[in-house]
């Protein structure tokens, strides 16, 4: 009698080439892509950032290359916009009608934001984020030899 499909894919025992309807669900990539052009070194060290935490867990797909590029852009452009604002002031005076109003970057920088939030929630990048997608700190596997040592210390307390 044949296992199912749906059993050896499970068991990780399906032959894919078999099977002429199979996707391969993810293609991940091993380690980390070369820096989007348009990032400047505050965008580039979000990349650097958000690829350590991918790489770690085992989340790094060559379909959210441009999602996490958007991310890093964002980040970049709000970090921008603050250091423009805050050089600036926050309110301007408009020179034809002489009123008050609030700096135009702050909207701008307010949507970069927000953009980086929603993006980020995607990838786990926050605490809230990570346990509603059920991302686990991964665990750090001791070498060959500290396993044996640890059995070698283990039979000279006995």
């Amino acid at each position: 009698m044949k296992k199912p499909a749906t059993i050896k894919k499970q068991q990780g025992t399906f032959n894919t080439t078999k099977d002429k309807n199979f996707i391969d669900p993810v293609n991940l990539i091993g380690n980390k892509p070369a820096y989007p052009k348009r990032l400047n070194d505050v965008g580039r060290h979000e990349w650097d950032v958000c690829w350590s935490f991918l790489l770690a867990h085992d989340m790094c797909d060559t379909a959210d290359l441009s999602s996490l590029e958007t991310y890093c852009y964002s980040r970049q452009i709000a970090v921008l916009y603050s250091e423009i604002v805050e050089k600036d002031g926050p309110v301007q005076c408009n020179p034809t009608t002489g009123y008050l109003s609030a700096h135009p970057l702050i909207q701008a920088a307010d949507r970069a934001v927000k953009t980086a939030e929603q993006i980020s929630k995607m990838f786990g990048f926050s605490p809230s984020a990570r346990a509603s997608l059920g991302v686990v700190k991964p665990k750090k596997q001791e070498s060959k030899m500290a396993v044996l040592k640890g059995r070698l210390d283990a039979k000279k307390v006995m």
